[in-house]
């Protein structure tokens, strides 16, 4: 490292003493060499070196620099869609998905939507403007984007709207939570029998960590009997419900023009170039979801609260 610094100090210096113009940046080598020379130049500069050579050898780095990115913005711009890189996208949204349990993939889909469900608002959707680097194929102004975390991304964005949609109807079937305790969870899980297999207790990530029983091997051996599903959507609370007969759902892919669907999911994706921007060059992404739920014909549902928390 020590010695790779001389070397780009001596070529500083040369080229302040050099005569002519500073050479183009041809090439994204030459470029990085550039910025790395100014940046050795701003680093060991003086005040007494601001008006001299140094001055103008900074200016004409930082001008070949800037030309050499405004091409590659330019080309960048140019650059077609890869389909390959779209499709990454679209295999990283069924990978996420297919990683852990998805809440809504335990809930029972219908094909026609009851009259109790709320569809006011029946489409979960994303629209994002992304740098075009995640969607070509070659590599410009030295950026590397990987297109599968904005698939990670997506997927991450869809479960969580689905979460929130599915635990307020399920705040709304049991409006009147109980305190949580080591003591009423296993209890309400014992009492169900052999029937606790279709139940699943949903909890905050990493469980209620503010209950101090939470870590308690009898309340472990309990929540065995059930599926744990982990969401976002709730905090100091859990919910134990029956997957079967407490919730419906109607759930397929957005049907739109220039969107298609991800297979092996609800989910659609489309990626459109019709961005106008003066900055980096960008596109634009769209995704959809239907996704209404609303109560079973039999709810049964029951909340927890931790005794360590108070609405406000």
């Amino acid at each position: 490292m020590q010695l790779g610094r001389y070397v780009d100090q001596v070529e500083l210096e040369a080229l302040a003493k050099a005569r002519g113009s500073l050479p183009e940046a041809a090439n994204q080598t030459i470029s990085s060499t550039y910025e790395r020379l100014l940046r050795l130049a701003e680093e060991t500069g003086t005040d007494e070196s601001e008006t001299g050579p140094n001055a103008t050898l900074k200016e004409a780095l930082a001008a070949r620099v800037q030309e050499w990115q405004h091409a590659e913005r330019e080309r960048l711009g140019r650059e077609p869609i890869s389909r390959g890189r779209v499709e990454r996208i679209a295999a990283s949204i069924r990978e996420t998905f297919k990683a852990g349990t998805r809440l809504a993939e335990v809930i029972p889909t219908v094909q026609r939507q009851s009259s109790k469900a709320e569809s006011a608002r029946p489409i979960l959707g994303m629209n994002l403007r992304v740098p075009r680097d995640y969607v070509v194929d070659r590599v410009f102004n030295n950026t590397y984007a990987d297109p599968s975390d904005l698939g990670r991304m997506i997927a991450r964005g869809f479960q969580d709207a689905e979460d929130a949609k599915i635990v307020d109807v399920l705040r709304s079937v049991s409006p009147f939570p109980s305190a949580a305790n080591e003591a009423a969870i296993i209890r309400a899980i014992k009492d169900l029998g052999s029937a606790a297999r279709n139940f699943a207790f949903l909890t905050p990530y990493g469980g209620l960590d503010d209950l101090d029983e939470w870590y308690s091997r009898d309340l472990a051996e309990a929540l065995e009997s059930v599926e744990r599903i982990e969401t976002g959507a709730l905090e100091h609370e859990a919910i134990l419900f029956d997957r079967n007969s407490s919730l419906k759902s109607v759930r397929r892919p957005e049907a739109k023009n220039g969107l298609e669907t991800v297979g092996g999911t609800t989910i659609s994706l489309g990626v459109f170039d019709d961005v106008v921007s003066d900055g980096e060059p960008q596109v634009r992404l769209e995704s959809g979801e239907y996704f209404v739920v609303w109560p079973g014909p039999k709810p049964r549902v029951v909340r927890f609260v931790s005794d360590l928390w108070a609405p406000e």
